[in-house]
């Protein structure tokens, strides 16, 4: 139990830390995407990885806000194979392709 209540403590302190040195960061971000919405438009998110779990938390569900789009690389999120069609080592070297990203945003 020592050891659950070290990490809650540890996790209290990352998010006190983000309150108060970030706080007004992401008060402007939620009003640049809340205005975007609000002319019609989309918030555009973008993840890979263990990067997709909070993007994939703002997909909109039915009955749920829709105004975010996101966009979910599955070469770079998604592996289950050792070999082969998204297997680690694709995943491997695609993450180190120079200007892939550009390519994932055409």
């Amino acid at each position: 139990m020592k050891l659950a209540k070290q990490w809650l403590q540890n996790a209290r302190e990352v998010m006190d830390k983000l309150e108060n040195t970030q706080m007004e960061n992401i008060t402007n971000a939620a009003k640049i995407m809340a205005d975007s919405i609000e002319c019609g438009r989309w918030v555009h998110t973008f993840g890979c990885g263990h990067s997709t779990l909070p993007i994939e938390e703002m997909y909109p569900r039915i009955g749920g806000f829709v105004g975010f789009h996101p966009i979910i690389e599955l070469p770079l999120s998604y592996f289950t194979h050792i070999v082969g069609d998204m297997g680690v080592h694709q995943f491997i070297f695609l993450e180190r392709v120079e200007g892939y990203g550009d390519q994932i945003m055409k």
